[in-house]
């Protein structure tokens, strides 16, 4: 709970330098302070671990069954349907079936996912 008190302050810190300062037009500033809080969230949200929030191992457990399923039914389906693989819901998002997917094309390491 630190870490994410911390990158508040920082956020909170970088958003009063990047504004108060007189360089660049504003438009500069806004994507300055903007690279910087997500560069940051980023960070943080990637390098947590598997275990780390409630939802996160479930995350992890279906990217590793990334390469079960198949583009076709990513594209043609609304849905991609697990059919009892997890006890969860038995679908899935579209969208998170071709990220899982995609993902799991470079890498098997659930660890780079959680940076996607």
């Amino acid at each position: 709970m630190y870490i994410y008190i911390l990158e508040l302050i920082l956020i909170w810190l970088f958003g009063g330098l990047t504004f108060r300062t007189s360089f660049g037009r504003n438009l500069n500033k806004k994507k300055i302070f903007l690279w910087l809080s997500f560069s940051m969230m980023t960070i943080v949200l990637g390098c947590r671990g598997e275990t780390t929030g409630e939802d996160t191992l479930h995350y992890v457990e279906l990217f590793k069954k990334a390469d079960t399923f198949y583009w076709i039914d990513i594209f043609t389906r609304l849905r991609v349907n697990w059919i009892n693989e997890v006890p969860w819901p038995d679908t899935m998002e579209t969208g998170f079936a071709f990220i899982a997917k995609f993902v799991h094309m470079f890498t098997n390491n659930a660890q780079w996912f959680l940076f996607v």
